[in-house]
């Protein structure tokens, strides 16, 4: 397919279109990459671009395509876990809504029984 494509279509067409040029629009894209980091203060040089970009372009070997698949599948069962751990979280909320049923409960007691002894030994 990459044959392809070079052969007869990047040939063809995208070197003909009217505006284009090659080199010139990756440099001004490198260059663009390149003053990202150094608007954040971080260090970053054409180079680093470039081998990035090469990295990339390489094919995956199948090993490579299983340790993709073998981290993706632990980040989900890390986004389920943290999921499941918010679930059950001590909240002010939660604590408030509690406490108000156990005043909602002693009040019901009460009126049940005005004797405060019987009702406070609750188990």
């Amino acid at each position: 397919m990459k044959g392809v494509w070079k052969n007869c279509v990047e040939k063809r067409f995208v070197g003909t279109l009217y505006g284009f040029n090659n080199e010139h629009e990756l440099e001004r894209i490198r260059g663009n990459i390149v003053k990202l980091p150094k608007d954040f203060s971080l260090e970053c040089e054409v180079e680093d671009i470039e081998d990035l970009l090469d990295q990339e372009s390489e094919e995956l070997a199948n090993e490579d395509l299983i340790e993709l698949e073998k981290e993706r599948v632990e980040i989900e069962r890390r986004k389920v876990e943290k999921e499941e751990m918010s679930e059950m979280s001590f909240t002010t909320k939660g604590l408030s809504e509690g406490l108000f049923q156990l005043n909602k409960l002693l009040a019901h007691f009460e009126a049940m029984d005005p004797n405060i002894e019987r009702y406070a030994r609750i188990k």
